[in-house]
């Protein structure tokens, strides 16, 4: 192993660099680190205060902090010293929005303010924490390989190093984050019915029922005696709708395929130990919303059919047009892959895309935060990706 080559006389340092991962956009937020620690040694940037959105054609006596802060990270080249705010300078605005996932409008409102007075320190942090994550991944991603970035709330099918697909996603809420972890895709399911998790059923199910004893049949949802695949259905003026997902109540609610389901017409399944997986949803209008943290912990994608058909090629019923007749039937069905495709569910708050550019994100469950504090007090060895959450992130919408 590489402890053995370590011993030859030339060997340490290619055993060490060994060590290192492979991953090319490891090497890259390599790079942009010793760009930002760069700025860093030069003394950062200034900051910017408050006060009106500065936008195209706006004359303020910030207006030349914003050009020396832009030009500091580079977004923007060139333009003149002057107090107005002229179409270059909107253009660079654009491109740090783009950069840091906020709405490019070229305006320099409250949220891309805040993205621009963030210190360069905490920038230089960022990477590092994203590089020791990128250290765990494992070497080998697939041949070809589904991807979501849960910061970014966007999926990817990547083939090598290429995004043959790409789309929006919606992911856990911060009560109930997605979890981390990588699987593989086994199966799509069409027409898919929706077992209802316990907390949900408690929650928010049981209420309704309890005030309107139609609510189940409005919304097809069928009370049956238990979660395996043969159970009986159940009476519902036969069950205590008090001690309803409670333990050692047998019961499992499930909501029957249809327009309302919240798993939509398409779900992806990757068994894994979370009870979380892929699927589609009748609530569309949430993919033009930027930060898409709405769901129980599953992940919503925008382009379900698209990613259907990618999945299935090959296959009997992989076409677009026998896709769509066999959720036209209105029948659940089953359809497995031709070989699993391993999906990896990930949390970069920072890398480098594919023109270059350096792609912040906001830490929306924290992890960096307590990635950080585990660095810094040691406890590293001990982190666990998830963090504990107390409340139940059981499958889905």
């Amino acid at each position: 192993g590489n402890l053995q080559v370590a011993t030859s006389r030339h060997g340490v340092r290619r055993a060490l660099l060994g060590l290192l991962p492979r991953d090319p956009d490891y090497h890259r937020l390599k790079d942009a680190l010793v760009l930002y620690a760069g700025i860093e040694q030069e003394g950062g940037w200034g900051f910017i205060h408050s006060g009106p959105p500065l936008r195209l054609g706006r004359v303020d006596p910030r207006v030349p902090l914003l050009r020396t802060r832009l030009r500091a990270s580079g977004d923007l080249s060139k333009g003149d010293r002057g107090r107005s705010f002229d179409p270059p300078l909107e253009r660079a605005v654009m491109v740090f929005q783009a950069r840091h996932g906020l709405e490019s409008t070229g305006v320099v409102g409250p949220a891309t303010l805040d993205a621009l007075n963030v210190p360069v320190g905490a920038r230089v942090r960022q990477i590092q924490l994203n590089m020791a994550r990128r250290r765990w991944l494992p070497q080998d991603l697939g041949k070809r390989y589904v991807v979501v970035n849960v910061p970014d709330f966007t999926l990817d099918v990547m083939e090598g190093e290429r995004s043959v697909l790409h789309m929006r996603v919606v992911v856990g809420k911060r009560g109930s984050p997605t979890p981390l972890f990588s699987g593989k895709i086994t199966y799509v399911e069409l027409n898919p019915y929706w077992n209802i998790p316990r907390d949900i059923a408690k929650d928010e199910i049981a209420p309704l029922v309890r005030d309107d004893r139609t609510y189940l049949e409005q919304n097809q949802i069928k009370v049956l005696s238990g979660p395996q695949e043969d159970a009986a259905e159940v009476d519902p003026s036969d069950v205590d709708w008090g001690k309803i997902g409670e333990e050692g109540e047998p019961y499992l609610l499930r909501e029957e395929p249809g327009p309302t389901n919240p798993l939509g017409k398409i779900k992806f399944m990757c068994p894994n130990e979370h009870d979380v997986y892929l699927h589609d949803t009748p609530a569309g209008h949430l993919f033009s919303v930027k930060e898409r943290d709405f769901s129980h912990g599953c992940i919503r994608v925008e382009r379900p059919m698209d990613l259907a058909v990618y999945l299935l090629r090959g296959t009997a019923d992989g076409s677009r047009d026998r896709i769509q007749a066999l959720i036209d039937s209105g029948e659940r069905k089953a359809i497995r892959l031709p070989e699993p495709v391993p999906v990896h569910i990930l949390y970069w708050t920072a890398w480098v895309d594919g023109s270059g550019l350096v792609q912040f994100r906001d830490d929306v469950y924290g992890h960096d935060r307590r990635l950080d504090e585990a660095i810094r007090s040691g406890t590293e060895a001990q982190f666990q990706i998830n963090a504990p959450v107390k409340e139940s992130q059981d499958s889905t919408r």
